[in-house]
């Protein structure tokens, strides 16, 4: 996953979201977090999620959901 021009601190916590295999685990970690700094880690995991949706419809050479929509609207 490539997302750019995050700040040393912004690729740490993106390094420490990454790792986290639940949301429990989130919770438990994210615990003792300031509120900045809670913001700004969901902040990045709308953006990781933004950025592997972008890959996946990348790689698409279709577009069945799209497709359909257009169908209905006809």
């Amino acid at each position: 996953m490539d997302i750019d021009n995050l700040t040393s601190e912004q690729v740490h916590l993106c390094d420490v979201i990454w790792n986290i295999k639940d949301k429990e685990e989130f919770r438990t970690v994210s615990r003792t977090w300031s509120t900045r700094k809670m913001n700004m880690a969901l902040t990045l995991i709308q953006l990781m999620i933004q950025e592997e949706l972008e890959q996946e419809i990348a790689a698409m050479d279709s577009y069945p959901l799209a497709e359909e929509m257009i169908r209905a609207c006809r």
